[in-house]
């Protein structure tokens, strides 16, 4: 059974909540299982936000973070000049995805990227949430 990794990337004052919806809907529009999660990843710098701790207390799921030096050096499909700018780093939630679906001695590739960087904003409140799944086998 597979494993997914869910790269999260988000503008600070984004709620819980609004992680969490941005999540659900993901993974209902591409028909994915939120039981297969296996946890969160994202950049180091927002290890301490208690959205994210909150959620993985929630589901059971682990945390996994990296730094932007880590981050950096992952070839990603969609790199952002906004993450290059404020984090030090092209990609935060498809690097971070693509690092934490990684298997012990294997080199970080694309390949295992399920589902490249989605875009979420939500109708009624404030926050964008940038998410990307990979998957471990």
């Amino acid at each position: 059974m597979s494993k997914l990794w869910v790269g999260i990337g988000y503008k600070c004052g984004t709620s819980k909540e609004v992680i969490e919806s941005a999540i659900k809907e993901t993974f209902e529009q591409h028909n994915l299982d939120l039981k297969n999660i296996a946890g969160l990843a994202t950049i180091d710098k927002k290890a301490n936000q208690t959205c994210l701790m909150e959620l993985c207390q929630k589901y059971n799921w682990q945390l996994k973070t990296f730094t932007s030096e880590q981050l950096k050096n992952i070839p990603v499909p969609n790199p952002s000049t906004i993450a290059e700018t404020t984090m030090g780093t092209k990609s935060i939630c498809e690097a971070a995805a693509i690092l934490a679906g990684q298997t012990p001695h294997q080199t970080p590739t694309q390949q295992n990227l399920r589902l490249q960087k989605q875009k979420y904003r939500p109708p009624t409140e404030t926050g964008i949430v940038t998410i990307a799944i990979s998957e471990t086998l």
